[in-house]
């Protein structure tokens, strides 16, 4: 006989002695938050997107948000599940180009910074020296 677990605790099973014997075995299967979870990378650009569409959406609608504090959280609510939204169904690629980032080899990724940060000296360079320039 098993007894319904009580929400966060785990079933007891006892014996036929009518001893307990430990919580029941837990199963593998995923809880729905768990399947649901966005990977980091997702994360921050579901931040990021959050960011880009709490800024598009109209600050004094009050007749659709609501007005005074319940509003702003609403419309704040509202945009932080389009961006979640948004980041799980592709996003703007922000999460591709992290994820490819941290996939490249320590030795490239380097290599990549170092061709980066010449380029940037030598557009910064050649900006100084015609700024001298009539």
């Amino acid at each position: 006989m098993t007894i319904a677990p009580i929400a966060g605790t785990a079933a007891v099973r006892p014996e036929a002695s009518g001893k307990d014997v430990g919580p029941a075995p837990r199963s593998s299967a995923l809880v729905k938050h768990e399947v649901d979870k966005l990977a980091p990378a997702q994360e921050f650009e579901a931040f990021a997107l959050r960011s880009f569409v709490e800024e598009m959406l109209p600050s004094e609608a009050s007749n659709f948000f609501g007005g005074g504090t319940a509003g702003n959280i609403w419309r704040s609510m509202m945009a932080e599940q389009l961006g979640e939204q948004l980041a799980r169904d592709g996003g703007i690629g922000i999460a591709d180009m992290i994820s490819a980032d941290r996939a490249m080899e320590p030795q490239t990724a380097a290599e990549t910074k170092a061709q980066a940060g010449e380029s940037a000296r030598t557009r910064f360079g050649a900006m100084l020296a015609g700024i001298g320039k009539p």
